[in-house]
């Protein structure tokens, strides 16, 4: 008596549920976008952002031949350096401390570029404006006290401060809920499956336990033995042979193993079984493509 895998029949279940797998991912979906945009639309605060664009003149080590490069997460080290939150905070005489403007400023690098984005954001649209005008000779002088950079040229400031898109990315966390989603509910149902100890394929059934076994459409004679989710009545059965109705689908696993068993120890041959209530989409599904569609189906 062996337990068999079979990953057709796990496939045919799974699909034969993919609404389960649908609305995962739609919830999924509704509840991290949605909790994104709550978040970004009517909690956070709106944010004005101004833009500082500038072009590096790196030095050339001769050693390597080749230019020092300085990438996103250097330059954002560089502008959150005390000396330059310290000028800043002179150029406005004070009206901000070094750890404010620490906190509006960012940077970004194009990849292979010289060219430097330096953001100033903030909740004030002319708090925005002040730090982005005091920020503007800071930068140019990073050259003076960093040897890795010979020249900074300022090319662009945009002057008037805008809005920043808050939920820009809802579209990003509407597929990273929906993909969530589709993954929580693709482990739920294959959990679900594989803990079904449900008979469904005659074929499955008559390997497993040795028994003849074929589908059944009718009605089920007057005493016989049924196994369904229950434990049935073997009161009386002893010694001889019988047949037995398995119902398909009851989650009746355990119940079969046990009664076999029974039956084994009271030395009760099973000549037959008949799979009632059978899926009858889920054994075509199963056979389809092969050379005998349904054998057990008489």
């Amino acid at each position: 008596m062996t337990d068999r895998f079979d990953i057709k029949l796990f496939l045919l279940r799974l699909l034969r549920k993919f609404h389960i797998l649908l609305m995962g991912a739609v919830l999924g979906g509704i509840l991290i976008g949605g909790g994104y945009a709550v978040k970004k639309l009517v909690i956070d605060k709106p944010l004005y952002q101004t833009r500082i664009v500038a072009h590096e003149d790196l030095y050339f080590d001769t050693e390597i031949g080749q230019y020092t490069y300085i990438n996103r997460y250097t330059w954002n080290e560089i502008v959150a350096m005390d000396w330059i939150t310290d000028e800043i905070s002179e150029n406005l005489s004070g009206k901000y401390s070094s750890d404010e403007i620490s906190a509006l400023l960012t940077a970004e690098v194009p990849s292979d570029s010289r060219i430097v984005y330096v953001y100033v954001t903030s909740e004030d649209k002319e708090k925005t404006a002040e730090v982005a005008k005091a920020t503007v000779p800071v930068i140019e002088s990073v050259s003076d006290k960093l040897p890795e950079i010979q020249d900074v040229l300022i090319m662009d400031v945009y002057e008037t401060p805008k809005k920043v898109d808050n939920a820009k990315y809802l579209l990003r966390a509407c597929i990273l809920g929906a993909v969530l989603g589709l993954l929580a509910a693709l482990f739920g149902r294959s959990v679900y499956i594989l803990m079904d100890d449900s008979i469904y394929i005659p074929e499955l059934f008559e390997k497993k336990y040795g028994i003849e076994t074929e589908t059944f459409d009718g009605n089920i004679p007057e005493g016989a033995l049924v196994l369904d989710k229950s434990l049935p009545d073997l009161t009386g059965i002893s010694e001889g042979e019988t047949e037995v109705y398995v119902v398909s689908g009851a989650h009746n696993g355990k119940i079969v193993e046990h009664v076999l068993y029974e039956l084994k120890k009271r030395n009760v041959k099973v000549t037959k079984a008949y799979l009632t209530n059978a899926k009858i989409w889920l054994i075509k599904g199963f056979y389809a493509g092969t050379r005998f569609p349904d054998p057990f189906m008489k």
